[in-house]
């Protein structure tokens, strides 16, 4: 029942990203897709990945919302943001 997004050039900002590090989103196959001071909404290939959630809220101290990303978004995306 997660929302699922399309990650193009037009829906991804690499100032927003960056929140995440370039290893991070490698490793839990994420990307920022947007970010308030208290959240921050990633989309992920499995949304259920509890360890990944962890991780970034640790590293942002910010509360994850999850959503749904093709596995193949999440690398092209991650490419193209953390070049």
């Amino acid at each position: 029942d997660l929302p699922f997004v399309r990650l193009t050039p037009e829906t991804t900002d690499a100032t927003v990203a960056q929140i995440v590090s370039a290893q991070m989103a490698k490793h839990h196959a994420c990307v920022a897709v947007s970010v308030t001071p208290t959240d921050i909404v990633l989309a992920m290939a499995n949304p259920f990945d509890l360890i990944g959630i962890d991780d970034v809220e640790l590293a942002t101290g910010r509360r994850v919302k999850p959503v749904v990303a093709t596995q193949c978004d999440i690398m092209a995306a991650i490419g193209r943001l953390y070049q």
